[in-house]
């Protein structure tokens, strides 16, 4: 493996930024959900067209290395992109909670981050870009909300399923890049 201690760094560094987005991840549910009036829990379902990335296999599983890393890139490329919905709705539902605003702008940044530590980390490992354009569900789909109540109503649902699947994520992607840090270390 050529390059390792400057893989190792990577690595290091983008795990570091994942347990910080972890952290943040879980304050930023909590504001979500307080700020959209959900204080009894989870709304309803999320719309029919919402596309969230999918759930990784289990650590059994397809443990792969720099085939979990593209899944894992992919992910945050896509999160960004729905985080950068909600922060958008979100300037039209609610646009004097500006802490919101920079809690969904902070996401999206350390999420744009992390794709480009991912980015290094696969070219380091000699990964070709073939296996990553595999990886990739395509960008996020979906409307953002329109001017009707029922579509402001469904913009805040959707958010909030964006935002919770995401605090999930980021605490998975997290448990992955300890995993390959260990995996990373050099034999004694």
């Amino acid at each position: 493996m050529a390059n390792t201690g400057s893989v190792s760094e990577i690595v290091e560094r983008s795990y570091n930024l994942l347990v910080w987005l972890a952290d943040e991840a879980s304050s930023l549910l909590g504001l979500y959900m307080e700020l959209q009036g959900f204080r009894d829990g989870p709304p309803g379902m999320p719309g029919p067209h919402l596309r969230l990335p999918a759930p990784l296999s289990p650590d059994g599983e397809d443990w792969e290395p720099a085939r979990r890393l593209c899944q894992h890139r992919s992910a945050s490329r896509q999160l960004a992109a729905l985080l950068g919905r909600v922060l958008g709705d979100q300037r039209v539902l609610n646009e004097t909670r500006h802490h919101l605003h920079q809690q969904l702008q902070l996401a999206i940044t350390g999420l744009q981050g992390l794709d480009a530590n991912l980015g290094h980390v696969l070219t380091s490992l000699g990964t070709g870009q073939e296996q990553e354009a595999e990886e990739s569900d395509g960008p996020a789909q979906g409307p953002s909300s329109q001017a009707s109540g029922t579509a402001h109503w469904e913009a805040k649902v959707n958010g909030y399923h964006i935002v919770a699947h995401y605090t999930h994520w980021v605490a998975r992607a997290a448990e992955d890049l300890a995993r390959l840090k260990e995996h990373l270390k050099p034999e004694a």
